[in-house]
């Protein structure tokens, strides 16, 4: 496939917001970084500019201006963290996130995958705003687990708690603690199965009007394997770059 082929073909995969990228891939159970990359790289900015703003106002019913305002207030530099080199967040699915959980009306937020915590820094900047809510953050025992969260302000250490996690899986106990969470945000291990695992199970804790999202969507099929299963539950959303998220009925 050409370039110049593959690039009109991402887009009419795209173009109303559910990730049909195995159109363009075929459908292999992961992709590999570089190729996310080069789906990425065939949309311009103002290609990614247009999805994301059009899409969460269609999906939050946010009025366009008001998202616009949202999107303008996101984080203009990448944050990087020199202990977790190419584990972070590009600067494109940044805006999109920060956009995002602006538009939804959310308090209590669960994440799995934390790393530097440029995605937890992001949600708990809009909480710290709002003065409201809290975070928990799940992530593996590592040796790096010392610096997870680094780049989350001292500031904003007040909503955020963050669990470690050794043998058993915490996110079914962090579910049930909380009994209902506002916002889901999957960024941990990006394998079919255990991105439906945890698609699914934090769905069943979701409230009606909340929001599911995941990082990396389109590493694999879970994203299109959990909207066939759950679209009637499903009121709207999509994906924008590498960000997907669906918003529950109501």
């Amino acid at each position: 496939m050409s370039h110049n082929t593959f690039s009109q073909t991402l887009k009419w995969a795209i173009k109303d917001g559910i990730s049909l990228v195995h159109q363009v891939l075929g459908r292999p159970h992961n992709r590999t970084r570089g190729q996310i990359q080069r789906l990425e790289a065939a949309m311009t900015d103002s290609e990614i500019e247009h999805q994301r703003i059009s899409l969460i106002v269609r999906a939050t019913n946010t009025p366009e201006s008001t998202v616009r305002t949202f999107a303008d207030r996101a984080p203009r530099q990448m944050m990087v963290s020199e202990h977790f080199q190419g584990h972070t967040m590009g600067l494109r699915d940044s805006t999109t996130l920060h956009t995002l959980i602006c538009a939804c009306d959310v308090e209590r937020c669960v994440e799995t995958g934390v790393a530097a915590g440029a995605s937890s820094a992001i949600i708990l900047q809009e909480l710290e705003r709002r003065q409201r809510g809290r975070l928990v953050s799940i992530d593996i025992q590592s040796v790096l687990a010392n610096h997870y969260g680094e780049l989350i302000p001292e500031s904003h250490r007040g909503r955020w708690e963050l669990r470690i996690q050794r043998e058993k899986p915490l996110l079914p106990m962090v579910l049930e603690e909380l009994a209902s969470i506002d916002f889901f945000l999957h960024d941990s291990r990006h394998v079919l199965r255990h991105m439906m695992w945890e698609y699914e199970l934090a769905w069943r804790y979701l409230r009606p009007g909340g929001c599911l999202a995941s990082h990396d969507v389109i590493m694999t099929t879970a994203f299109d394997d959990f909207y066939r299963k759950y679209r009637f539950e499903i009121a709207d959303g999509g994906i924008i770059g590498a960000v997907g998220f669906w918003i529950k009925k109501k």
